[in-house]
């Protein structure tokens, strides 16, 4: 393929993204580049997406609106702006005009909806949700609003549990429950880190933000490692470091092992959410036979395609089957149509809770 007709795919994947469906059409038919191969994909993509899953057709949903200061989105979620300076898109609006959507399945947090409802599903009367990585604890207050939202489920008791490690965003986390009517005392929320072992570790953070808040608000950061950085982390509560890539203030956190973690519940775990930004491996290698034995799903936000295979690799072995992977900052045109990650995504169920899918 010319690098010329390559060009205007890539334009005209971004133009259906966007929600320009006609344009993006009329950009991949042009002369000279609907006559290649990956045109054609294309095209079909734009055909048959957005396919949603039936299950989204279950949920009754409400037109996005403001209260006051916050947004409140198709679910009933309602979310101060700070704590996102952007939106995800089609959080609030479907990005086609109706205004009353679930993301499309243009975006990776689709298939974060669909593995928290399909594990809302198949949940019985006690659902428990652990998310690692929290943030503001965006997915844990999305299960509880799918929870209202679902007419069909027999859920009688919630459990949510989410790890932060970043103060503000904890504290943000404790306020998204109280915004969305969830008293935190029933639920385990705790301003640790996930590691390999209950020890301090180091925090990367931005070193010198415009704003206080614009620090909170970047969701990349993650643990750093570096020879010495036990005894850093023991000694110092903060310090500022300098890398080829700029300066980052590190802050010692408490963190406690996968395994604590699924200590802190009873039972099985009907969904694990993990965004560690890169630490998947590590916290998950290190935990891997109390999640064979109490874990049903498994969603993983990913950064890091060599760390995927690897983690891919122990899961499968410890009984784990992957339904879907996409690696991060990709733009793919699939059998699902076009998908377009931030994160990466990767979805995993447990043959001891979960029949294996056909072959």
């Amino acid at each position: 393929m010319s690098g010329d007709a390559s060009r205007v795919i890539h334009e005209a994947v971004g133009r259906f993204l966007e929600g320009d469906a006609v344009g993006a059409v009329a950009m991949a038919s042009m002369p000279g580049v609907i006559e290649t191969p990956l045109a054609q994909a294309a095209l079909q993509a734009f055909e048959h997406s957005p396919p949603y899953h039936p299950a989204f057709g279950r949920l009754s949903l409400t037109r996005p609106e403001r209260d006051g200061e916050l947004a409140v989105d198709v679910f009933g979620i309602r979310l101060r702006p700070d704590f996102e300076r952007q939106l995800p898109a089609g959080r609030l609006t479907s990005g086609r005009g109706s205004g009353l959507s679930v993301p499309p399945p243009h975006y990776s947090d689709h298939y974060r909806l669909l593995d928290l409802l399909m594990a809302l599903e198949a949940a019985d009367r006690r659902f428990v949700m652990i998310e690692a990585g929290a943030g503001y604890g965006r997915w844990l207050v999305t299960a509880a609003a799918l929870i209202r939202r679902h007419p069909g489920l027999d859920i009688r008791e919630t459990r949510l549990v989410g790890v932060e490690p970043h103060p503000t965003r904890f504290q943000w986390l404790l306020r998204h429950f109280t915004d969305n009517d969830l008293d935190p005392a029933d639920h385990d929320l705790i301003n640790v880190a996930i590691h390999v072992a209950a020890e301090p570790v180091l925090f990367r953070r931005d070193a010198s933000p415009a704003l206080p808040d614009d620090e909170a608000c970047n969701y990349d950061q993650g643990l750093a490692f570096f020879e010495g950085w036990r005894e850093a982390a023991r000694r110092h509560r903060e310090m500022v470091v300098a890398t080829d890539g700029g300066s980052h203030r590190l802050s010692s956190v408490a963190a406690l092992p996968m395994s604590s973690l699924l200590d802190r519940v009873d039972g099985a775990v009907d969904l694990l959410h993990l965004d560690l930004r890169g630490a998947e491996l590590q916290a998950v290698t290190a935990a891997l036979p109390a999640l064979a034995e109490r874990v049903k799903r498994l969603h993983v936000a990913s950064i890091n395609e060599a760390g995927d295979m690897d983690l891919a690799r122990q899961l499968v072995a410890a009984g784990f089957d992957m339904i879907r992977h996409r690696p991060a900052a990709s733009i793919s045109l699939t059998a699902e149509g076009v998908l377009r990650t931030a994160d990466g995504i990767q979805t995993w169920t447990n043959s001891r809770f979960v029949p294996s899918p056909p072959a």
